[in-house]
């Protein structure tokens, strides 16, 4: 009888080892899939942003002609513009906000 227990807790000993080392080894897969595919996510956006950027930057580039100015063609791009100079932010629109 006292064999039996011996190798009963030895089993048990010897699962609860695998388990936690199977479940270890899982984990550092599972960061490293998590890590690679939101790098390639990362990397994805970023370019993306640069190319929507340069777009923007190519299509305003001619319409801005005087500093200071906004002209009626950049309104249509950029609707919400205005000018750092000019009090346009209207400070109870954003306190709301809050």
């Amino acid at each position: 009888m006292k064999q039996n227990r011996l190798f009963e807790r030895s089993r048990w000993r010897l699962a609860s080892w695998y388990a936690s080392i199977l479940s270890i080894v899982l984990f550092v897969y599972a960061l490293g899939f998590y890590e690679a595919v939101a790098h390639a996510h990362r990397i994805t956006i970023n370019q993306e942003l640069k190319s929507v950027a340069g777009t923007l930057h190519d299509s305003l580039l001619p319409v801005l002609e005087k500093r200071g100015k906004i002209e009626p063609e950049v309104k249509e791009l950029l609707p919400n513009t205005c000018l750092v100079e000019t009090d346009c932010y209207d400070h109870d629109r954003f306190q709301s906000l809050r």
